[in-house]
């Protein structure tokens, strides 16, 4: 079962993990399952092959970094019903799926892959100030094997983003500082970043850290 393209966030108002939408089918039959191997809770959205648009997804935790991903599109194959989750002997998680023409087991995949649907979302930021307007002038990006990565700024509740940089992170194998620099910043109350494909990207892709230089707008 290899870890499919990924859409993470931890937090804010654009949110990818939405659970009503996940369970909106009380026939889907999800399963729980804990992966020792990469320290992750790993939510499978069904296992009932005939609920439509079933067990195609799901949401993972990292105990770590404390970020839920979600994972689409996780398994290879899904016209056969599934088992819960176990772990084997060697600590891999381990689902079982069958029917009449296929009998076998899968184990949980955690290395990265190539994509062309990576999409991550920040937190929202309203930097502890939240009754007042801020702009945003540069963010600073450490981050390595950045092709075809786009970098979005969304403002507030708005659904299409203020400001979007066309793949501006460095391609290279060496963390990297990116440098984006905002041309006209605008007001706003909070913000989010996004960080999305726009072509195949690296399964070596990294982020490090992300910097905003920004100022409050004091009121008058």
């Amino acid at each position: 079962m290899a870890q499919a393209p990924r859409t993470q966030e931890s937090g804010g108002w654009q949110s990818a993990i939405d659970w009503q939408t996940f369970f909106d089918d009380p026939d889907k039959l999800p399963v729980i399952g804990y992966d020792p191997l990469n320290d992750q809770v790993i939510v499978l959205q069904s296992t009932d092959t005939s609920v439509t648009g079933a067990n195609t997804d799901l949401f993972t935790y990292d105990m770590r970094t404390g970020a839920w991903s979600k994972v689409k599109s996780a398994i290879a194959t899904y016209d056969t019903d599934l088992t819960n989750f176990v772990i084997n002997g060697s600590s891999e998680l381990v689902i079982k799926k069958s029917n009449s023409a296929t009998d076998a087991f899968y184990k949980w995949n955690g290395a990265a892959e190539t994509t062309t649907a990576f999409q991550w979302t920040s937190k929202a930021y309203d930097f502890g100030h939240p009754a007042l307007k801020k702009k945003v002038y540069k963010l600073l990006i450490n981050a390595k094997n950045g092709a075809f990565m786009d970098v979005k700024i969304y403002y507030d509740d708005k659904s299409t983003a203020a400001e979007t940089f066309s793949a501006p992170l460095n391609t290279g194998s060496d963390f990297t500082k990116n440098e984006i620099i905002v041309t006209s910043p605008a007001a706003f109350s909070y913000l989010t970043v996004e960080i999305v494909s726009n072509g195949t990207s690296n399964a070596a892709f990294e982020v490090n850290d992300i910097g905003i230089l920004y100022r409050v707008l004091r009121q008058h």
